[in-house]
């Protein structure tokens, strides 16, 4: 579902990177990389944020307890994510209105913090770092060619299909999984599918960041970024406790 809510609200957010407009004005070249710095600055604070409350969650044995064995955990945790994308659709509405974009955005925030701690108190730790890891290298590597490319002048218009294909595929095999169950292979497949969805989307995502001439979009641009990289570490940790599973 977290998987879902991010290629709903990520189509929200397109400002047609590939219109062919040129990549940087001249005149504005220096407001744009402010622009960028600041969308870099509230997904830093997103992020750490999210880390802090994650942790929390998991190092309080109560809660950990609580969503492990009570029956009401599933149900917390579907709440929190309807809750998480009911506050992004009013974020995308009031995403200009200062403060209450800020304040929302700090909620939704706190959504997904409190969503990554319930999976974590799952996890084994040593998973979730070996993840963590692997998510932010990926993130840093996509994000340093996606930034050095688009100054360059390439286009990732070519990520379109490989989008839509995905979209595709990957509500079939949710839905042959249901009724076809193929085990521990069609897991791996699934999850490393997503793991290049959410891939192409940061990749995607930081070209629209990077063409676009609109400088009060930094809310929305962080946050499609941000549930870009929460939703990658997702899946890098279902893809590897697949691979290490029995």
């Amino acid at each position: 579902m977290v998987a879902t809510a991010q290629l709903v609200l990520g189509k929200l957010q397109d400002n047609d990177v590939e219109a062919g407009m040129p990549l940087l004005r001249p005149l504005h070249q220096e407001l744009h990389w402010a622009f960028i710095r600041k969308v870099y600055a509230i997904l830093t604070i997103q992020l750490l944020a999210t880390i802090f409350f994650a942790s929390l969650v998991v190092s309080v044995p109560s809660v950990g307890t609580f969503i492990k064995d009570s029956s009401f955990g599933l149900g917390l945790y579907i709440a929190v994510l309807v809750l998480a994308l009911i506050v992004a659709i009013f974020l995308y509405c009031f995403q200009h209105s200062y403060p209450v974009n800020f304040i929302l955005l700090g909620i939704f925030t706190l959504c997904y913090g409190f969503v990554i701690g319930m999976i974590a108190a799952f996890a084994n730790g040593n998973l979730v770092i070996q993840s963590a890891s692997v998510t932010i290298l990926a993130v840093f590597s996509l994000t340093a060619y996606t930034i050095w490319a688009s100054r360059r002048g390439q286009v990732f218009s070519f990520l379109l299909p490989f989008l839509i294909t995905i979209l595709v595929v990957v509500p079939v095999l949710a839905i042959l999984q249901i009724f076809f169950p193929m085990g521990k292979v069609l897991d791996v497949i699934y999850s490393g599918i997503l793991v290049l969805l959410f891939c192409a989307l940061i990749i995607y995502h930081t070209a629209v960041m990077i063409k676009s001439n609109s400088y009060d979009d930094y809310i929305w641009a962080s946050v499609s970024l941000y549930l870009s990289i929460i939703n990658l570490f997702l899946e890098v940790l279902s893809f590897i406790f697949t691979l290490k599973s029995n």
